[in-house]
């Protein structure tokens, strides 16, 4: 009886979702649902945000996909799949036409933009570990990756050979951003520090450590003057990028933060794994907005009943 009672809630439950789903072209729970998904409840953990170049879009790498949002209207357009486990990371070329997407499955697919069809995709497992970071150079020539195996690698975007590889943390590589002149590399790590290189020689410039657990994500502001980092301890820190001062402290709601600043340098964005997306004032470290909540599942109709299950990754 119970179990009937639990059944007749959740499809009542639900009607409201699944009418909703055909009001709007463009509703996310129906975006590239995996076979046998009549509905897709929530987002994925979030692994990292970024702005392209342009500042009209923002992709939010999850568990599920790459997310695509409309930045004019912060609404979905688009959820990139393809990748066989989670998608920990999302980069933008310099000239915004093309989006690459890296996995823990050791690949990372890169694609058009607007369409979402692929370019090419870069087949690492091979090297046995995975992505957690992308980033490409401000001439678009160079991708940068970051991974589980403490190193960070510079490779050819359009040869895909290896260039160059980086070696000083001490654990796995989370985040990598270019200055806005590309003349520096800023690299992130589970070991708790922020690392700046020089480009292209790769020589290392400047540590940033505050004893942080561990910095899961590492940002330039477009004037090249502040790097914001996000920590594993409900934290955000903005330094000075040529000082290595600490400017100021933001708290978040969860942690494992990422971090992205809009274009014109006004909006911090911060997501975490298991919590929302915020935007924030980047002067004044005030909350402006949050845009959303994760949540993770699809509903699934298997002899007429509908059911909730867990977050999937498909192909």
């Amino acid at each position: 009886m119970k179990i009937r009672l639990f059944s007749i809630f959740l499809t009542l439950f639900l009607i409201p979702f699944l009418l909703l789903s055909n009001t709007f072209a463009e509703d996310y729970t129906q975006m590239n649902l995996p076979g046998g998904a009549i509905a897709r409840f929530g987002k994925g953990e979030i692994a990292e945000i970024k702005y392209s170049q342009d500042g009209t879009r923002l992709a939010v790498a999850s568990g599920i996909g790459g997310w695509i949002y409309d930045t004019s209207t912060y609404q979905e357009i688009d959820l990139l799949t393809g990748h066989t486990a989670l998608v920990k990371t999302v980069a933008f070329s310099p000239d915004g036409n093309t989006i690459a997407t890296g996995s823990w499955d050791g690949t990372i697919h890169v694609r058009n933009k607007v369409t979402g069809t692929h370019k090419k995709i870069f087949i690492r497992a091979a090297h046995g570990f995975g992505t957690r970071a992308l980033v490409f150079s401000p001439d678009g020539k160079t991708l940068v990756t970051g991974s589980d195996d403490d190193n960070i690698r510079l490779w050819d975007a359009d040869t895909v050979e290896l260039k160059q590889t980086l070696i000083g943390h001490t654990d796995e590589v989370w985040s990598v951003v270019f200055s806005p002149d590309g003349s520096s590399l800023a690299s992130s790590s589970a070991d708790g520090s922020i690392r700046l290189w020089d480009m292209p020689t790769g020589k290392h410039k400047m540590t940033f450590s505050d004893e942080m657990r561990s910095v899961t994500s590492v940002a330039f502001s477009p004037d090249g003057k502040t790097i914001a980092a996000g920590s594993g301890e409900h934290t955000i820190y903005l330094w000075d990028a040529d000082t290595g001062e600490q400017k100021m402290s933001l708290g978040h709601k969860a942690g494992t933060v990422r971090v992205a600043f809009s274009p014109d340098g006004n909006t911090l964005v911060s997501g975490s794994f298991n919590g929302p997306i915020l935007l924030w004032d980047a002067k004044a470290g005030t909350l402006k907005k949050t845009l959303t909540k994760t949540h993770t599942g699809v509903i699934v109709k298997h002899e007429n009943k509908l059911t909730l299950h867990d977050n999937v990754t498909h192909s």
